[in-house]
């Protein structure tokens, strides 16, 4: 698989180059540090993974949209000092969104899923208790609220604006400038738990975020879809350790039951 990397700023070329050359395999790497030559090789030349620095980049959604529309097989890992650019990299599928400083075992890691084809399973199961399990491990969460969070931003199935976060998060609490950095930690403490392992499941923007329905498997979702293997595995709790997740809970009980009686009926008829 071969490479292309553009970015005006030497470490970022540098510690790319050798994090690329730790993959196992042949991956032949153009390294430009110019975005407007690096672009025109890329649109010419399209390689099968660009890692672009989006960072001093003059239009970033215009670029983005171009090269998805003209190369539409190329995996896109992008690289910026802040999350203003992530939706845009929703928009564009990137399969990485890495924000700076850069780790090398970070890059490596996400590197090594990228150019092997694979992404690590990913698992929130909402029945019972909230957990979150990659590759069939599960996510120990040392911010609690933040793990709430996720689970608030997968029930939601949509964008959760800070207001209704701390509404619901912090209900105890005025709406205040503190109150608004606690929602703030959460988000970026999710945004590094995902990063770490080398995912782009979270989009935040300014004053909201929300998960990326696709990236992840969800026992809650499956059921929504009219998935047996969810009915079956329905026990009658859902997100159990948060109160605010009673309302679900009572739609979630509608829909088994309904599912439930036109199956007997099913079995009835016959």
């Amino acid at each position: 698989m071969d490479i292309a990397i553009i970015s005006p700023r030497e470490d970022t070329l540098r510690l790319l180059t050798v994090c690329c050359a730790a993959q196992e395999g042949e991956h032949p790497v153009r390294v430009f540090a110019s975005h407007n030559s690096g672009l025109v090789h890329v649109i010419n030349n399209p390689p099968d993974l660009l890692i672009l620095d989006l960072d001093d980049l003059s239009d970033v959604p215009l670029t983005l949209r171009s090269l998805v529309c003209r190369q539409e097989k190329m995996k896109l890992a992008l690289i910026a000092s802040t999350d203003d650019h992530a939706l845009d990299a929703v928009q564009a599928r990137s399969a990485a969104y890495w924000l700076r400083p850069l780790s090398a075992e970070t890059v490596g890691r996400a590197l090594a899923r990228l150019l092997s084809g694979e992404t690590p399973p990913v698992e929130m199961r909402t029945f019972g208790r909230f957990d979150v399990f990659v590759a069939g491990q599960p996510i120990y969460f040392k911010n609690a609220k933040a793990k709430e969070l996720l689970a608030l931003l997968v029930d939601k199935r949509g964008t959760v604006t800070m207001e209704m976060a701390v509404n619901v998060l912090w209900d105890d609490r005025r709406y205040d400038e503190h109150v608004k950095q606690l929602y703030r930690k959460a988000v970026a403490y999710l945004h590094t738990v995902f990063k770490e392992r080398g995912l782009n499941i979270l989009v935040s923007n300014r004053g909201s975020c929300y998960v990326r329905q696709g990236t992840f498997a969800c026992d809650y979702y499956d059921l929504l879809a009219g998935q047996k293997k969810a009915l079956l595995a329905w026990g009658g709790e859902y997100l159990f350790e948060y109160p605010w997740a009673e309302a679900t809970l009572a739609q979630i009980e509608n829909i088994v039951e309904a599912c439930r009686s036109s199956h007997e009926a099913g079995k009835i008829s016959k």
